[in-house]
C-alpha cells in the first residue's frame, strides 16, 4: 500500500514537470530574445512615415454603389420590440 501511494506521487510530479517543461515550450537550445542598444532611434520614425507614405495613396472604387444589383437589395432587418423587464432584484422576498 505504501509503495503505491509513493510511485503515484513520484508519477503526479513527473507528469507536472514534464507538463510545465511542454507547456513553458523552452527546450534550452534557443536563445532568450534581447534587443541591441546598438538601434538607431531615428530609424523608427523614418519606417513610420516610409509605411505611411505606402499607405496614403489608397483609394477605393465605389462605383458599387451605383451597380443595379446593388441598388436592388432592399433591407431586411426585423424590428426591436422591447421586451418586458423582469424584477428590479430577482433575490429579493416576493
Amino acid at each position: 500500500m505504501k509503495n503505491t501511494t509513493t510511485f503515484i506521487i513520484i508519477g503526479i510530479v513527473v507528469v507536472l514537470v514534464g507538463g510545465y517543461f511542454y507547456m513553458s515550450g523552452t527546450s534550452g537550445s534557443e536563445l532568450p530574445v534581447t534587443v541591441s542598444a546598438s538601434a538607431d532611434s531615428t530609424s523608427t520614425p523614418s519606417q513610420f512615415e516610409s509605411l505611411v507614405a505606402q499607405v496614403t495613396p489608397l483609394s477605393f472604387d465605389t462605383s458599387i454603389f451605383s451597380d443595379p444589383r446593388f441598388e436592388a437589395l432592399h433591407d431586411m432587418t426585423t424590428p426591436f420590440t422591447p421586451v418586458t423587464v423582469g424584477r428590479t432584484d430577482p433575490f429579493a422576498p416576493i
